[in-house]
């Protein structure tokens, strides 16, 4: 079994997503002015780090499949991928258009929630192209626990800005 082009495509565009993501959060979590936003973002570059390991390793292992893999006893596998990401279920999120510019160098809690709901987004969007690329059930099922992870991502997210949002309407 051949790796795609387009599979190895997009997760390359996700290790990209992932790092910018991961950069972002790590710089806004010390910035924000809320305990809780500040709290998610931090918790959030640490699952960045986790899905891009996941890729890293979905690379790999997509590469290895440019050559014919061999068993111990001389022949070819079926299938030389295995995925042993296990994750649980999410709720299904809302996708309404969000902010997408650029960062203002002394932006708001608002502001950073805004642009990392845009990163997850993002995400979301890629990862669903790896579902609708993939070819072998392993990879749509890998795809498609990374857009379960993206959308609870997005969810807490849209939460906190809702209740920072909230907040500032009540004072």
């Amino acid at each position: 079994m051949k790796a795609s082009t387009k599979i190895l495509s997009i997760i390359e565009m996700g290790e990209g997503i992932e790092k910018k993501g991961r950069a972002f959060y790590l710089k806004h979590a010390k910035t924000v002015a809320n305990a809780a936003v500040a709290q998610l973002i931090g918790f959030l570059a640490k699952q960045e780090l986790e899905h891009l390991h996941y890729l890293q390793k979905l690379e790999k292992e997509e590469k290895s499949l440019q050559k014919p893999l061999r068993s111990s006893r001389g022949s070819a596998t079926k299938d030389g991928v295995k995925y042993k990401i296990v994750v649980k279920r999410y709720r299904t999120v809302k996708k309404p258009r969000i902010f997408s510019g650029k960062m203002r160098r002394n932006a708001g809690d608002v502001e950073v929630i805004s642009t990392a709901m845009n990163f997850e987004r993002k995400s979301i969007d890629l990862y669903k192209k790896g579902v609708a690329a993939s070819k072998n059930l392993n990879e749509k099922l890998f795809f498609q626990r990374l857009v379960e992870f993206e959308e609870e991502h997005y969810a807490w997210l849209k939460d906190m800005l809702d209740n920072v949002t909230y907040a500032k309407i009540e004072s």
